[in-house]
């Protein structure tokens, strides 16, 4: 099997819109936030008030993608409608998505282009890491018996322990459940292809 780390397109100078973060609060809960995460950003949000939702900043770009980057991770990246309505589509299931409204905008040419609505994606966890390939300790049953800053950096997957998800999130390392570390099988790589979704790359992932 093949497993894919999903990312947005990574160029500021692109024809794509690009945010360089989001503010805060939104109008609903943030359930994609760890509690640290959530704390550091209320904290941000006050010394740097602002609408609520995503910013775009001032670059040569002219159109909205499918895959939105943010500078102001986590998450790193948003997902337009029509990933939601591909992954429906093909039955393809996935955690939640919470939407995000696009609050400023000074890209001039995006300006007068209406953004498509956006959401957070996450997925629930489908696969564990394979420690022994990875040469980390652990005690048997997935759990490693040292911090994952003590990982090599080289990340191996455990084949035999994906549960057939074709969207997935980060293993339990710091996340307890759903997450927007999205990663997928060739299923969804074939999907976004055929659908056309724009400015999303897939980057290959080792699974033993």
């Amino acid at each position: 099997m093949k497993i894919y780390e999903i990312t947005g397109g990574s160029s500021y100078e692109t024809q794509w819109a690009w945010a360089s973060g989001w503010r805060g609060p939104l109008d609903g809960p943030m359930p994609f936030l760890l509690q640290i995460e959530l704390e550091s950003k209320i904290a941000f949000w006050k010394v740097n008030p602002g609408p609520p939702g995503i910013h775009i900043d001032d670059t040569p770009a002219w159109a909205w993608p499918d895959f939105l980057s943010s500078g102001g991770a986590p998450p790193n990246y948003f997902v337009s409608r029509k990933v939601l309505e591909s992954l429906l589509s093909e039955g393809i299931r996935y955690a939640r998505a919470t939407p995000i409204p696009v609050a400023v905008v000074n890209a001039r040419r995006l300006k007068a282009v209406p953004p498509p609505e956006y959401f957070v994606l996450e997925a629930e966890q489908g696969i564990r890491f394979n420690f022994q390939a990875m040469g980390v300790p652990h005690d048997g049953h997935g759990k490693a018996l040292v911090p994952a800053s003590q990982w090599p950096k080289a990340r191996i997957f455990d084949a035999a322990s994906w549960n057939g998800l074709d969207l997935l999130a980060y293993p339990e390392v710091l996340f307890k459940g759903p997450n927007t570390i999205l990663h997928c099988t060739e299923r969804l790589v074939e999907l976004a292809k055929r659908d056309g979704w724009t400015n999303v790359e897939f980057q290959w992932r080792h699974v033993e």
